[in-house]
């Protein structure tokens, strides 16, 4: 899948994923994410590539949205289906 900024997507954890990509999916990613940037090398994550998400759950609570990076390596995305 090519993976743009702007796409409403589902991610699921990969077995390897640390805990914290696992909860941040458990927590904001019930309704998905939208891409909002993809990354070859992010620094905060030891220069690994990943994608910046927003949580589209906290935006249908009328929650501020969660906004973070994700790697590439801990997650699978696929299409938003309806």
């Amino acid at each position: 899948m090519i993976i743009v900024p702007g796409i409403h997507v589902k991610i699921f954890a990969e077995i390897n994923a640390s805990s914290r990509t696992k909860n941040r999916l458990i927590e904001r990613g019930k309704s998905g994410f939208t891409v909002k940037q993809v990354s070859e090398s992010v620094s905060a994550l030891g220069n690994r590539p990943a994608i910046l998400v927003m949580s589209i759950s906290d935006m249908d609570a009328g929650r501020e949205p969660w906004i973070g990076w994700l790697p590439r390596d801990e997650i699978d995305v696929t299409w938003w289906e309806v």
